[in-house]
This record gives structure tokens, sequence and C-alpha cells, in this order.
């Protein structure tokens, strides 16, 4: 099956719920709310949400910033379709349509969100032909990433700003042994390991409870491994056909400033994800602890 269809028949109601409630949520609207703040721009006319899903966190700058006009896209014309359902405001726009398609548009922008959306790119775009059945290319999935912020770059007004929300690869992809502190750690991650088809992780045991792999698959595995581990058939449905990270913040950094932007962010780990990898892991060798997880970031275009 073609990624993106999979991907849109798999993404239920509990997934929704599941991705807009809890500490996840709330650290990461408490670091955007810290960057718009610091660094957005002076004036905001018009804002974009690329993957809009419920759009929750551009309706609520919206109204916080005083905006005229929101902009909800989304490739999966079920997402759009629900949208314009649920909300009756003049102030509010629906399409269909693919980040691919924005450089052609006239629009102009102060604020774009990208929240928990590029890794979609990175993932269907880094399968060659696009074939669920096929692990993710990095070289392939970077490229595309880089073209998708190109396209999103153009429509973005002289002084307004691209904020992205994300898991974040570590620095260095070097090799680590970790040690797994518990039963059910284990068992999910023998599962993971057996399991998800999107990256094929070269590792090995070295004895009974430490594994040994590079440090960007450590970091794939520990935002993944949790929805087995919790039982989330909703969560993990969905995301073992992606991998949430394709950048680390230099490359990020290097990106933007390739685009004519200044970049501003954030980086950590949710309370609730810190605690549960603090007691299911501890770094042996190779790094000096656990990885952060996620990016909070807000680029901001010259002007």
């Amino acid at each position: 099956m073609e990624l993106t269809q999979a991907h849109k028949s798999r993404k239920q109601d509990a997934y929704w719920e599941n991705l807009v409630q809890g500490e996840t949520a709330l650290y990461k609207a408490q670091a955007l709310d810290a960057l718009v703040a610091a660094h957005g721009p002076s004036a905001v006319d018009s804002l974009l949400d690329i993957g809009c899903g419920t759009s929750d966190i551009a309706l609520h700058y919206l109204d916080a910033l005083g905006g005229r006009r929101l902009v909800g896209l989304d490739y999966d014309a079920a997402v759009v379709e629900a949208a314009a359902r649920r909300y009756d405001d003049p102030r509010l726009e629906w399409r269909q349509a693919d980040i691919f398609e924005l450089g052609s548009s006239g629009d102009r922008f102060d604020l774009v969100f990208m929240l928990d959306m590029l890794h979609e790119v990175y993932s269907f775009y880094g399968r060659p032909n696009r074939d669920v059945a096929e692990p993710i290319d990095h070289r392939l999935g970077q490229d595309a990433a880089r073209r998708a912020l190109a396209q999103v770059a153009a429509v973005v007004a002289p002084g307004g700003g691209i904020v992205i929300t994300d898991n974040v690869l570590c620095p260095d992809d070097v090799p680590v042994a970790v040690r797994i502190l518990n039963p059910a750690a284990r068992q999910s991650v023998d599962a993971f390991l057996d399991e998800y088809p999107a990256r094929c992780m070269a590792h090995r045991w070295r004895d009974a409870d430490t594994l040994e792999l590079g440090s960007h698959d450590f970091c794939i595995l520990l935002t993944q491994y949790n929805k087995l581990k919790q039982a989330d058939p909703a969560r993990w449905n969905v995301e073992k056909l992606e991998i949430h990270q394709y950048m680390t913040v230099g490359e990020y950094e290097r990106c933007f400033g390739e685009l004519g932007f200044a970049l501003h962010a954030t980086v950590g780990t949710p309370p609730d994800a810190s605690a549960e990898w603090a007691g299911d892991f501890r770094i042996e060798s190779g790094m000096p602890g656990l990885p952060d997880k996620r990016i909070t970031l807000l680029a901001v275009k010259a002007g």
C-alpha cells in the first residue's frame, strides 16, 4: 500500500485525543509561548497551519495575537472536511493540499505552524517509491524535509516566522551501550526491534540486559518503544510507519541559515518521558546520559 493511504486510514479518534492531551502537549505549549513571546513577529495578520489536524494550537495564537486569518492545510481530505464542519468562523479557511504545492502560492503569512508534522514528510518521501513496505532512507528523507522547508520559507512574509515542534536527533551518531532496567522495557524493546518497519536497526546484545546500537537509532527507539509498553495500539499503528527524528539542532541551524532565517530553539524532554526513560534505561557508554527528546523552534525570516 502507498504510505500516505496507509497513514490516513490509521488516524482514528483515539490517535488525535492522545496527541493533544497530557504532559507532552503542555510542555510543547509552554515552550511555544516562550519562543513566540521572545522572538515572534511584532504584528501577525495571517497564520498558516500545515498538517493542521484539529488546529487547536494555531487557533489559540490566532486569538492571542489578534490575527485576521488562519489557513489550515492538510493532505488528508477527511481532516479538512472535519475541521470545516467543526468551525463556523469567517477568519478560518481549510484547504486540502500537499506541502510541496506551497511554493507556487501567492499567499504570504506572518506565522506558519508545522507541529509534529515535518517528520511525516521525511517518512513518506524518504521511502523508495513511497512504499510502506520499504524502510526509510535517511538521505532521501532529509532531502525531502529540506525541500519542504524551502517551499514553506517562500510563503513567509519578511519578519515572519516558522514554528516547528518535533523530536530531535542527538548531535552525533556514535555507538552506545544501554542497560535495560526492567522486564517490561526489555519486552517492549524486543518487540520494537522485531516489528518496526520504518528502520532496520543494526544492534547486538552484549549480555542479557545490555543493548549496543547507534545513538541516532537509540533516539528513535526511545520515542517508539513505549507505545508497545503501554499497549497503545492507536499510536503504535500510526507511528510504526514513521521516524520522528530527522535532523540535529545543528542541521536545523544550517538549513534555516541557508534559507535566510535566524533560528531560536528550545531542546528538552517532557517530565513524564524523562521519568519513564530513567526508569527503563541507563547509558553504560557512548553518551553522557539519555538524549533530549524534543525540539521546539521559531525560525524568523530576515526582513
